[in-house]
């Protein structure tokens, strides 16, 4: 599952196509549609597009065109015109953007997206080189090119003019520091094979700059000779590189040969031609021509007779002048530590001598094939002598033959391409396993002797690279081991090293170091983490038995334990210290998902940027909202580090705000399911990669739908509470020590229920509940201010102040414009509206739910200002709360309610935005069914025997009966609905009102004659002792009702006789609470 739907580093194995001169290709003109271009092959006229996107392939030589449009708006997307164009190329591969023409630009435009950095060497060649094809069809000097570099805009022809001054004063000399690399293969051959792997990109890398261009340009002009005169010049300059004739130098390289310089005598073809009397063939047959006699017939020919001369040729050390351009350093820098013993260790791998000695052509060092020895030039720098050795070192054990031998005997030799490309590919492998980075040397080197961007010799030569590798690896570590042992056997009187590093199986470090009473030791894991560690105070110990006691203290008994150079382990320690730095504690992969910015190009995100996953969807979904009636779209390439089922892994993807997709979460989640269901995907799979290729992607997609997404979802939840909890306890309020206790457990639910998750378990503890955590006086104090709160907001609602609320009998004024206001709904906490939570409409209605009211708590409601619009209640609600807020961030399965005009609306936050559900604002009716309200009787008719129901004609219509037929005498009428049939009453009943109410009452005992669905007074205050929370205005209201059916007049009960009340009848019974309304309090 590494990654999931990554776009990472892609090997690329296309080779670039020569590029002819336009004249000579074939031009076609620009259509409308998507094109797919071989600029290789094709001409065209940049002049001639108006405005339409771009993707180039600088390998390939591949364009894609997208659509043709005459607005300035870009519909579709690159993406889905890279889809569309059937290229074979990965999308990421190709440079991207758009060009047009028109007022503005007469000579066109040609604008980057996402912009080309300077500081990336490997991106700006390819951006440059896509300069140079649209140069090449069209583009003219003062073409106005944007987003490249470190200018916004800038013509055509000043790129070009500082390109070719840079390439003249580049300097590649420059020494580079020696920096440690990080493998995370869980043994040797995995990562030898990372280190191989690694090689191969860095140097198709270096393959798509300008410099290795030019490198080309001139080593093509080189001669390669034949497997005897390569011997000949080894036999007689074993230290040869770049050989040519006297002529040549002069002539093709402006060098000139040194005066004294003696030659390389090598054999070159000097065939000669005679005459002679050959057989006359027969045209068509090839068999002789016979004549009269019987004979064949005979003519005179020219016979060329091959023949050989000496030459002389010269090496470059021998010839002096012009520069020839270099593709790497000429040396390496830089110290190692421990440098004698690891050439010593080297000397003893070696399976011939090594010397030093000045090599005075220039050459770091070479393997004499005659004289079995390797020489190394005197005065490099410890690493680049190191590196040389080891290089010579892999041509003595892999290209060695015994020049003696009969030639038939002789070992098969690889050509000189291959044994150079092997040779260096070892050294640089060996040096990157010890922590030693040569590639600046290296990369240079093997390709500079490859003979093509395939690498068909370093890919060829895997394998013996690798196997070698390993055996001078291990070589050297034995070797090692020895020395060292001989030191301490030599001269146990000496004082051992003061600190020391031992590497334990392949997976823990153990680093140990000297104090005043004894011995400091830490443990380390893989990734350099501390894990254990203490004091040995035992001083008369010797370093390796202090070492051998501290594993037997910790019961560890490694089969390996490997000495690891001091320097080596400290890079190393750096570099980890390094990568843990860039993520601050709070944005931990372990813990949460953590979203990195790429690249963007929004002004509001910052490339290298990371952001929590909540905080990301959260702010994604907003720049998606502002930028949706903008024209174009803000790109922005993002990646998701987190743990999922105890792994570590990542996903890598693209968002385009201003499409619609809205948050991070429903961008991923529409992406997939749109390709998930894509019949043109589907048939583009099948046809170009087969059916296991379509059942894998269908099977990816899946897991991510349904796995993926809402592991991110249930994150997001958690991160909502964190917030709330965070956000009370360090905002400062007073608050008590049970609501103190409370906030912290949500904190320490929050990092439990985050374990779990990271461990594949979705099926997450209840929240703790505040009801738990309060007592007797604390819980008062949390009703009055719940009453406090709820005042407030409903004297806010009526636009009004608490004292005028209060002053108006806690009820909104009548007179005058009815005040706008919005409203907050959020599903009550328990396991009956478990299911409900979070989840799409959509999918609750396809399971049989709906969007009842009853399940919901009011949580909060204002004045609905003209600049409140839902998205901006979307906005304030998830990343600026008020204070008086008590709910969670807005969320899916939320309910805003819209006051306006005298109006209501309800909308649902939906997976994608609102859906308007005017169900919630329906009074729920309790359902009559005929069966329930039988009379007892029963009437004939000629169709058959029916039961009498009281219910009339209408709540029969309601309860989904129609009309079948009327009994005889009249009376009656015979209802039915498919199934059941019943006889109702022809003529209403003489009490309409209490008809009326048993259809809208809510219960039978509240059939008085008055319509009310209300409760009670005493139903209310029976709530009150019972603990429950009671709304100020439904108890204003029930006394009204109460009014109405009683002649005498009562004084409504004042807030402080109300919360009197309730402390003594609390006193006598300890309340009880609903968790759904702990969490609505708090």
């Amino acid at each position: 599952m590494r990654g999931f739907w990554l776009v990472g580093k892609i090997p690329n194995p296309y080779e670039t196509k020569g590029g002819s001169a336009i004249a000579e290709k074939a031009k076609i003109e620009i259509q409308n549609d998507v094109m797919r271009i071989d600029t290789g092959q094709t001409a065209f006229d940049m002049q001639q597009i108006e405005n339409r996107r771009f993707m180039y392939q600088p390998q390939t030589g591949t364009l894609i065109l997208g659509y043709q449009y005459k607005g300035n708006h870009l519909a579709s997307s690159h993406a889905d015109e890279h889809f569309k164009s059937g290229a074979a190329e990965p999308f990421d591969s190709f440079i991207r953007g758009w060009i047009g023409s028109g007022k503005s630009y007469p000579h066109g435009i040609i604008h980057f997206a996402p912009n080309i950095p300077a500081d990336n060497v490997q991106v700006f060649d390819r951006a440059y080189s896509t300069l140079q094809m649209f140069r090449d069809n069209g583009a003219a000097g003062n073409t106005v090119i944007r987003g490249f570099g470190a200018s916004w805009e800038q013509p055509l022809n000043q790129i070009i003019i500082e390109r070719r001054n840079q390439m003249d004063e580049q300097n590649t000399n420059t020494a580079v520091p020696v920096n440690p690399i990080m493998l995370s293969g869980e043994n040797s051959a995995d990562r030898l094979k990372e280190i191989t792997d690694r090689l191969e990109q860095g140097i198709k890398e270096l393959f798509e700059s300008e410099r290795y261009k030019e490198y080309l340009r001139v080593m093509s002009k080189f001669y390669n000779y034949s497997f005897n005169n390569t011997m000949l010049i080894a036999m007689q300059k074993p230290d040869a590189s770049l050989v040519a004739g006297f002529t040549a130098w002069k002539n093709n390289f402006q060098r000139n040969v040194i005066k004294g310089e003696k030659g390389i005598r090598i054999l070159a073809p000097a065939p000669f031609k005679v005459k002679r009397e050959m057989e006359k063939l027969d045209p068509q047959t090839q068999q002789p021509i016979i004549g009269k006699d019987g004979k064949p017939v005979t003519e005179e020919q020219e016979v060329t007779i091959p023949a050989f001369k000496v030459v002389s040729v010269f090496d470059v050390s021998q010839t002096e002048g012009k520069e020839l351009p270099n593709i790497g350093v000429d040396e390496l820098t830089g110290d190692v530590e421990q440098y004698k013993d690891f050439f010593a260790a080297l000397e003893r791998t070696s399976p011939v001598p090594i010397g030093f000695e000045k090599i005075e052509s220039g050459a770091h060092g070479y393997y004499h094939l005659e004289e079995k020895r390797i020489a190394i030039d005197e005065g490099m720098s410890e690493l680049q002598t190191l590196k040389t050795a080891i290089h010579e070192v892999s041509h003595a054990k892999l290209h060695d033959i015994d020049l003696n031998a009969p030639k038939d005997e002789q070992q098969v030799r690889p050509d000189r391409r291959t044994r150079e490309v092997e040779a260096e590919s070892v050294a640089y492998t060996v040096c990157q396993h010890y922590g030693l980075d040569t590639s600046d040397y290296s990369f240079g080197y093997v390709a500079g002797w490859s003979s093509g961007k395939e690498l068909t010799e370093l890919k060829g030569s895997l394998e013996t690279i690798r196997s070698a590798a390993n055996e001078i690896i291990n070589s050297i570590d034995g070797h090692l081991k020895e020395i060292q042992q001989e030191r301490e056997a030599a001269q146990p009187e000496q004082a051992e090293e003061q600190e020391a590093v031992f590497l334990l199986d392949d997976e823990t470090y153990l680093h140990i170091q000297t104090s005043e009473n004894g011995y400091d030791y830490t443990l380390y894991d893989r990734s350099l983490s501390e894990i254990d560690g203490g004091q040995l105070d035992n001083p008369d110990l010797s370093l390796t038995a202090a070492r051998d006691e501290i594993l037997a203290l910790h019961e560890l008994t490694p089969e390996n334990v490997d000495q690891v150079f001091l320097a080596q382990f400290e890079q190393l320690q750096e570099a980890a210290a390094q990568e843990k730095e860039a993520l601050p504690p709070s944005l931990d992969p372990a813990v949460q998902p953590v979203v990195t910015v790429l690249w963007s190009e929004s002004d509001k995100l910052q490339e290298g940027e990371k952001l929590s996953l909540a905080r990301a969807d959260t702010l994604f979904a907003n720049l998606d909202e502002a930028h949706k009636d903008i024209p174009g779209y803000d790109k922005t390439k993002f990646r998701i580090d987190f743990t999922m089922n105890g792994e570590p892994d990542y996903y890598e993807g693209r968002q385009d705000f201003g499409d619609g997709d809205g948050g991070l979460i429903a961008h991923i989640e529409k992406y997939h399911a749109y390709y998930q269901n894509n019949d043109d995907w589907d048939s583009f799979l099948l046809h170009s990669q087969g059916k296991e290729a379509l059942d894998a992607d269908k099977a990816q997609r899946d897991m991510l739908l349904n796995e993926f997404i809402p592991y991110l979802k249930l994150h997001c939840n958690l991160s909502a509470q964190e917030k709330e909890a965070s956000g009370v306890l360090e905002g400062g309020e007073a608050l008590t020590p049970g609501q103190t206790e409370y906030f912290e457990a949500v904190l320490a639910h929050v990092d439990v229920c985050r374990e779990k998750l990271n461990n594949g378990e979705y099926q997450l503890p209840d929240p703790p509940q505040l009801s738990d955590y309060l007592h007797e006086a604390e819980e008062l104090e949390t009703y009055k201010a719940h009453v406090r709160e709820e005042i407030a907001q409903e004297a806010a609602a009526a636009g009004m102040t608490v004292e005028e609320y209060a002053a108006n009998g806690y009820e909104p004024k009548t007179d005058g414009q009815e005040q706008d206001t919005f409203t907050i709904y959020q599903l009550k906490r328990g396991d009956e509206t478990r299911d409900l939570r979070f989840e799409p409409l959509d999918r609750l209605t396809a399971a049989g739910y709906s969007v009842d009211k009853a399940n919901y708590d009011l949580i909060y409601s204002a004045p609905l200002t003209p600049d409140m619009t839902l998205g901006r209640i979307w906005e304030v609600f998830n990343t600026d709360h008020p204070k008086d807020f008590k709910g969670h961030s807005l969320s899916v399965s939320d309910v805003v309610v819209l006051h306006q005009n005298g109006q209501d609306t309800a909308h649902y936050v939906d997976s994608y935005g609102y859906t308007e559900i005017p169900q919630f604002l329906q009074e729920q009716q309790k359902a009559l069914s005929p069966d329930k309200q039988m009379t007892g009787e029963m009437i004939k008719t000629p169709r058959g025997s029916f039961y009498v129901t009281s219910m009339s004609r209408e709540q029969m219509e309601a309860a989904g009966y129609g009309m079948h037929h009327s009994s005889e005498d009249g009376k009656y009428i015979i209802m039915g609905n498919g199934t059941q049939a019943y006889a109702v009453a022809a003529m209403q009943p003489e009490n309409y009102l209490k008809s009326a109410e048993l259809s809208t009452e809510q219960n039978n005992n509240m059939i008085d004659g008055i319509i009310n669905n209300k409760p009670s007074v005493d139903e209310l205050e029976q709530k009150m002792k019972s603990g429950e929370p009671v709304s100020l205005s439904e108890y204003a209201d029930a006394l009204k009702n109460e009014k109405q059916k009683k002649p005498e007049r009562e004084e409504k009960p004042s807030i402080r006789a109300q919360l009197q009340a309730y402390k003594e009848q609390n006193a006598k019974a300890k309340r009880t609470r609903s968790r759904s309304q702990d969490l609505e309090r708090d």
